[in-house]
């Protein structure tokens, strides 16, 4: 039976383009990707310094302090935060520079040698910091702390093996994605080998194991919406990664609607109970959210007011929307330049040309892949990947951007990272050929060696 997303009749059988054999097949080319993206992503985890990872002392602090059983924040003279071992605090302490905004600031090995002489001190001291997300994106980095704690392993090495841990989480999801949705296979391997995405695999950033996640309930989710057969266990697992995503930022919970099939979920019973489940599991994600936010919230910047911003949202729907839109033709390129490699506090640029080749390579990948998609499945597409980049605008509207502004701030290009595989989608298939296919693949692969090799580089030199 053909659905409304898939063409039966664009079906490739006896002449399958690459990526299209059988799972077995696949997986030594999976292997061999998730390997590489590994190898890649410990390298960003080790040049990298520490805390030159946007907002990671937060995210670091955060890890810790669930590891030491703390869950939730807590209000010491006015200040909200919570408790991380004496160990951590001073790591921080001695180890944080602020670069951003200034060039000529270095880290240097100076002070990192200093760093690996402090011994772990398990005494509770109290830090200020946000923490607006469960702790579900911080699982892998809290195992770490968890057990290097427990083993009194010093600040210094305790910390790397936390960016490795949850590097290693995020390329298991990685690779777990590609293993659903081989035809997606491509355009994931490509996504995750980015420099912007193992920059943030390889650090304590929450973005890291979202992303992951992200991919992972797209590949799961489109899975299930070409197979009509798809099992209860399939099912299950969609509902519980769309859950977990939703716990992570709630914002990108609707890639999980990319499973919904109307034609389908109308005219059978079965379907109708599945799709509840996925919509009550988001759900749940969401509440679970917005308790941690409610009962935690702290303000990003003193002069921003969310309220005051929902007000205008419902007093004034389409002007709002007007500035979103005039904010992404006016940054287009910045997010552009941001999504492949901004790195640093987003101040250590790639060569433009590298990030340019590298984007359109990208597009090529996925416009040369093997999906099966019908016109209308390209419509949905792209209204739920306008749904998402809305969705990453209004949250960044509401809490980054002071009243009054007729512009978004806020946005970063990183965040599209996570919806990236929705917005690659509409562009799918757009070329079927064997020979551009392969070539597509191959000159992406080499770009991406060559642009991570020079981000490597440049973040050496710019820290030390």
């Amino acid at each position: 039976m053909t659905s409304d997303w898939v063409d039966a009749n664009t079906r490739l059988s006896n002449d399958k383009m690459p990526g299209m054999s059988s799972p077995q097949t696949n997986r030594p080319i999976i292997a061999g990707c998730c390997l590489a993206i590994w190898l890649l992503s410990v390298s960003y985890a080790v040049i990298t310094p520490p805390f030159q990872v946007p907002d990671e002392v937060a995210h670091y602090w955060r890890s810790v302090s669930l590891a030491h059983g703390h869950v939730w924040q807590v209000k010491r003279n006015g200040r909200q935060g919570s408790y991380v071992p004496r160990s951590a605090r001073d790591f921080v302490y001695l180890t944080w520079v602020e670069t951003a905004g200034h060039p000529a600031a270095k880290v240097g090995v100076t002070r990192l040698r200093a760093a690996a002489q402090l011994p772990f001190e398990p005494e509770p001291v109290f830090r200020p910091f946000p923490a607006l997300y469960t702790p579900v994106p911080y699982l892998p980095a809290t195992l770490s702390c968890l057990v290097t704690d427990l083993v009194h392993v010093r600040a210094l090495p305790a910390f790397y093996v936390g960016r490795v841990v949850t590097a290693t989480a995020s390329v298991i999801l990685i690779a777990a994605a590609m293993l659903e949705s081989g035809e997606l296979m491509a355009m994931i391997a490509a996504l995750a080998s980015l420099p912007m995405a193992l920059f943030l695999f390889g650090s304590y950033s929450a973005d890291a194991l979202t992303i992951g996640l992200a991919l992972y309930t797209g590949a799961l989710a489109w899975r299930v919406r070409t197979d009509e057969e798809a099992g209860t266990g399939r099912w299950t697992r969609l509902c519980i990664a769309a859950c977990l995503l939703a716990m992570c930022k709630v914002v990108y919970a609707p890639i999980a609607l990319l499973a919904i099939r109307p034609r389908v979920v109308f005219g059978a019973q079965r379907k109708w109970r599945q799709v509840v489940l996925l919509l009550g599991s988001v759900a749940l994600g969401a509440v679970l959210s917005s308790i941690v936010l409610a009962r935690q919230y702290y303000p990003l910047r003193a002069d921003a007011d969310p309220k005051a911003q929902i007000h205008e949202f419902e007093a004034h729907p389409f002007h709002v929307l007007s500035v979103v839109v005039r904010d992404y033709v006016a940054r287009f390129d910045d997010y552009r330049q941001q999504f492949v490699g901004s790195l640093g506090w987003i101040d250590v640029p790639l060569p433009g040309i590298l990030t340019s080749i590298a984007f359109c390579l990208l597009l090529a990948v996925a416009a040369t892949s093997e999906v099966s998609i019908a016109p209308a499945g390209r419509a949905f597409a792209v209204l739920l990947a306008i749904l998402l980049c809305l969705g990453v605008s209004l949250s960044q509207y509401l809490v980054w951007t002071p009243p009054g502004k007729t512009y978004v701030e806020g946005i970063q290009g990183r965040y599209f990272l996570p919806v990236a595989l929705v917005l690659l989608l509409p562009v799918g298939a757009a070329v079927r050929s064997r020979g551009l296919a392969l070539t597509a693949r191959a000159l992406y692969a080499l770009t991406a060696v060559a642009i991570n090799v020079e981000a490597l580089v440049i973040l050496a030199k710019r820290y030390y």
